[in-house]
């Protein structure tokens, strides 16, 4: 028999002592068991089995699960956020600069509660989803036949912030059968060719959003999950080298959190973004390397080819690497020529220009003490443009810098130089016309008395000719 006092002690630890230092070591003795001894596991009444692939195979994605080394911001609170992810990399996997890093993101919280306050479910209400015997085969993007919570499913397995397709609004105008006013609104909507690309595709207006616009709308649920696509993978440009490590890679991305066009009072919420952001260090990640499908947006192979190389933003992610990978390179020939006093004289590596776009010095200069170490070391040579300069001088971008340097950048270009280019497709345009530009003023000076079509073709035709031999390559996103 045991007595605890509920007064004056914990009554559960009182039974947990008692229970086992009292009640069944007598039972064993009386009955003459023998103790059980061994690890906690070989105690535990229950067996687990983890398994953390079923959701990408249900995807129908060859992932790998890699996790998170660490978080860091590089921005001041008062700028948007840009982060730096470090992920640890699955066993025997390898990755080189210029190639992406792809994520398998989970739907941010508040986009999920949206869905499930819509169809007036509980978050943990549980959901099966059957497919019909008539139905077409085809992949699925979510588990059949599986009880599974309306939180994980949304949360997991659908696109919901998707920009809403015109077969979307067609349905959806179908089912608001109560509701004239926005059926006629709907199919407008869908029939208009500039109606649907400014006020759907530009405004990022998802199907979730016209549900919650308009609650008039009588749409099931198994209609809803079935006009959305499966959850996508994201992908990043690899910021590291793995000359540094080949077992770990990073990435630098900014976190979308922007003001929806659409809608007042909500915010646009970057899915993969967010979800990066949230990560912490030990967490776990769907992850896997996709090799860049741009040949040329690699470091060139001879060390003695220049590089010109100009971003703005996290467009910096990619060059990060290919600097990275320089000072590793530039370290590795010091140790030789250091080890080796008879080792023949090693060709200086030929100069390496980045241009960087940011708003503000110390706000969103992002690795700005890495890239002052490697520029006195000699790896490259940085120079920026802040476009919110705080010393009262007048903005400034990239495009402005590369073309008071055009002198020294065609010289480069002359020698055999490659032309990069990441960013936003402003950016990109942008940094093109300036190349453009340059070439048509040197068109000028070879092609006398030459027409303004002339030096254009010129210019778009060397343009051209760059590219082919792989020497302009962009990384342009959206």
């Amino acid at each position: 028999m045991g007595m605890a006092d509920a007064a004056n002690s914990d009554m559960f630890s009182d039974f947990d002592t008692w229970s086992e230092l009292i009640l069944w070591p007598a039972i064993n003795l009386k009955f003459g068991r023998a103790s059980s001894e061994g690890d906690v596991q070989s105690k535990s009444a229950l067996h687990v089995d983890v398994s953390s692939s079923m959701r990408a195979s249900t995807l129908g994605l060859q992932l790998q699960e890699g996790y998170v080394l660490e978080n860091k911001l590089l921005t001041t609170p008062d700028v948007p956020a840009k982060r730096m992810l470090r992920f640890k990399l699955p066993p025997d996997t390898t990755y080189q600069c210029g190639d992406y890093l792809i994520v398998l993101p989970v739907n941010p919280a508040h986009a999920v509660c949206r869905a499930i306050r819509r169809f007036n479910i509980s978050w943990d209400s549980m959901l099966t989803v059957r497919k019909p015997s008539h139905a077409s085969d085809g992949i699925t993007n979510m588990p059949l036949e599986t009880p599974i919570s309306a939180f994980e499913l949304f949360s997991t397995y659908v696109e919901l912030s998707q920009p809403a397709s015109k077969r979307d609004l067609i349905t959806l105008a179908d089912a608001a059968t109560t509701d004239t006013d926005a059926q006629a609104e709907l199919q407008s909507l869908a029939s208009s060719p500039n109606r649907f690309t400014e006020e759907v595709i530009n405004n990022r207006l998802s199907p979730l959003d016209i549900l919650i616009r308009h609650p008039s709308i009588n749409l099931p649920l198994s209609t809803f999950l079935e006009m959305l696509p499966p959850l996508r993978v994201r992908q990043y440009s690899i910021s590291s080298s793995p000359l540094a490590s080949q077992s770990d890679c990073t990435i630098t991305f900014s976190v979308l959190n922007s003001p929806h066009l659409s809608t007042e009072n909500k915010r646009f919420v970057g899915v993969a973004s967010t979800y990066l952001s949230e990560l912490q260090a030990g967490d776990r990640v769907q992850i896997s390397i996709r090799a860049s499908n741009n040949k040329g947006f690699k470091p060139p192979l001879k060390e003695e080819t220049p590089m010109i190389m100009a971003c703005a933003g996290s467009g910096l992610a990619p060059f990060r690497g290919f600097i990275m990978d320089r000072a590793e390179r530039n370290r590795g020939r010091r140790t030789e020529l250091l080890s080796d006093d008879d080792h023949p004289e090693i060709g200086k590596p030929a100069r390496a220009i980045l241009y960087i776009g940011c708003r503000t010095k110390d706000k969103d200069d992002i690795h700005a003490s890495e890239l002052d170490e490697w520029t006195r070391q000699g790896a490259v040579d940085v120079r920026w443009a802040y476009s919110r300069p705080t010393d009262r001088s007048q903005g400034r971008h990239v495009q402005d810098l590369l073309f008071e340097d055009r002198n020294e950048l065609l010289e480069l270009i002359d020698q055999g130089a490659r032309i990069y280019v990441c960013g936003g497709m402003s950016v990109g345009q942008g940094i093109r016309q300036v190349f453009k530009d340059m070439f048509i003023e040197r068109c000028r000076e070879v092609l006398e008395n030459g027409s303004d079509g002339d030096e254009d073709v010129a210019a778009e035709e060397y343009l051209d000719s760059l590219k082919t031999e792989e020497r302009y390559a962009t990384d342009v996103f959206t």
